[in-house]
């Protein structure tokens, strides 16, 4: 049976890859009724197994099926109970199905529950180092991203703040990116009525944005007049503060 099971999730996998998600959630479900016929010494499988029902059916959302996206989260769901039942909170399996959670929640609108699952993803363990950091990174961002949206302005400082050590320490080749959280960062002090740390952050991207200019050339002048434009901003805000001192 469960030489069955992994037949089925193989051939599940060959569909799913290829595009083929229908045929792809026919051989999971398959190897679904296996699995859930071998409990409990086979939980963790089930776990995965639902897991990717969940990520396959995610993918045919994402292709237009928005109203599929219910069903991802239900069997994510499913997947969470079955991994919580059989490895350790800190299983990188189990955080991987948190943050898809999370992620469904984010799709779908519900920006206090994809928070509560996002949060708790902060211990994921990856592959290796670089992974781990590009996907704390992308954590932290979703965090950001959702702290800034419920006008949590100091949260989603803390969150980027994380991000920018991981870019500075791991990845400074990344003008880009290191760039564009130098920006972030500025416009956030700059929602906290804090002007000058503002300038700080802002006057650091466009340092970075001058001397590694983008490839796009398009792109790279109008990121350096938007750094331009709010550093213009912000040196009215800071002069107000100033003359009313």
């Amino acid at each position: 049976h469960p030489e069955l099971a992994n037949a089925y999730q193989d051939v599940g996998n060959t569909c799913r890859l290829t595009g083929n998600f229908a045929e792809a959630l026919h051989y999971y479900t398959e190897a679904e009724k296996i699995w859930q016929s071998q409990l409990p010494q086979n939980e963790s499988q089930l776990a995965k197994c639902r897991y990717v029902i969940g990520l396959t059916i995610s993918d045919q959302a994402a292709k237009g099926e928005n109203s599929q996206y219910g069903r991802a989260l239900e069997y994510y769901k499913k997947a969470l109970e079955s991994y919580q039942k059989s490895v350790k909170p800190s299983n990188k399996d189990l955080v991987r199905c948190k943050a898809a959670i999370g992620e469904i929640y984010l799709k779908l609108g519900n920006r206090r529950e994809a928070l509560q699952y996002l949060r708790e993803c902060n211990s994921l363990q990856g592959e290796n180092q670089n992974e781990r950091k590009y996907q704390e990174i992308k954590r932290y961002h979703h965090l950001g991203e959702l702290c800034k949206k419920e006008k949590q302005s100091e949260e989603a400082l803390g969150y980027y703040q994380k991000i920018l050590e991981i870019r500075e320490a791991y990845f400074p080749q990344d003008t880009g990116n290191l760039m564009a959280t130098y920006f972030e960062i500025g416009c956030i002090y700059r929602d906290l009525r804090q002007p000058q740390e503002a300038m700080l952050y802002l006057e650091r991207a466009l340092i970075v944005c001058k001397t590694n200019p983008d490839q796009d050339k398009k792109r790279d002048e109008k990121n350096r007049r938007k750094i331009s434009k709010t550093i213009e901003i912000t040196k009215g805000e800071l002069k107000n503060i100033q003359d009313k001192i």
